[in-house]
């Protein structure tokens, strides 16, 4: 497996691209600091093979678990046989997976699917 850097983040570029992609998320979010952020896990054949973390100003809970899904995406460079990204809030599941209305962070939801197609030409089992 290799790195590459990437503006901030680092993409992953694995020698081996038929295996099965697990990427745990997860956003959080301090009204008392006003600061947010992410975290990434990538896993690969029960291997964790790659973390990833990242600070935000200003900005929601919310915000931030829309940005973890979005970064997990954004890292997929290579084809696997089938990426499973799980996320532990209920409003990214259901925004992204139940049909749930996208009334708020509406320009996140459109980086998420712009992000998501791109992924899908990679990948098409996310």
């Amino acid at each position: 497996m290799t790195y590459q850097k990437h503006g901030r983040l680092n993409l992953l570029f694995f020698t081996k691209i038929m295996a099965n992609l697990s990427c745990y998320t997860d956003g959080a979010y301090s009204p008392l600091r006003d600061k947010g952020g992410i975290g990434i896990v990538f896993v690969k054949d029960g291997n964790v093979v790659y973390k990833f973390k990242k600070m935000f100003e200003k900005t929601t809970n919310n915000k931030c678990e829309i940005m973890a899904v979005i970064y997990a995406l954004h890292a997929i460079s290579k084809p696997f046989d089938k990426v499973t990204i799980y996320s532990d809030s209920q409003y990214v599941i259901g925004c992204a997976t139940l049909g749930w209305k996208r009334k708020k962070n509406v320009e996140y939801w459109a980086l998420y699917d712009k992000t998501l197609e791109k992924a899908k030409q990679i990948c098409e089992n996310i």
